[in-house]
């Protein structure tokens, strides 16, 4: 739980937490000391969003952040996703890992992979097209309405 709030409060630092950036690696890579202590995932996944909020200052945890995009646990692949790209990983690298992952992103994280998308704009984020049109049929109307929104804004001739 400590390590945990720790990295919640270095996350509203920002770029200031910079100090840090070796610790909040670290965590990333230790899901054996974190099952022994009795944590979950959230560590973890604080220390993604931690880095995430310190943008390019946080360079130096790419390659890790690239490979939790291939993690196991959804959660944590999409929140490394959404790291890099605050931390300003090429759009085209963004929406090709998206495309990947889409199918086993929790629902109700699938909305901020549509914003994204629409962050990204124009020409980029056309090669996540099928994110969007998948959108349209969602169970959920945020989503659909913003799949529209965003299709309307990128390709409008896409839509049905």
């Amino acid at each position: 739980m400590v390590r945990w709030r720790a990295a919640r409060v270095l996350s509203r630092f920002g770029q200031h937490a910079q100090q840090a950036l070796p610790s909040l690696i670290v965590t990333l890579d230790d899901g054996e000391l974190g099952r022994a202590l009795g944590e979950t995932i959230w560590v973890r996944a604080a220390a993604v969003d931690a880095l995430g909020e310190m943008g390019v200052h946080a360079n130096e945890a790419i390659p890790k952040l690239t490979e939790l995009t291939q993690d196991s646990n959804a959660h944590t692949a999409f929140r490394s996703l959404v790291a890099l790209r605050k931390i300003g990983w090429h759009p085209t690298n963004v929406v090709a890992s998206m495309m990947k992952m889409w199918r086993s992103v929790p629902s109700e994280q699938k909305i901020y992979g549509i914003r994204m998308l629409s962050e990204i704009g124009h020409p980029e984020a056309l090669d996540g097209l099928p994110i969007l049109l998948d959108g349209l049929s969602s169970p959920d109307e945020s989503i659909r309405r913003l799949s529209t929104n965003v299709i309307q804004k990128l390709a409008p001739e896409k839509l049905p």
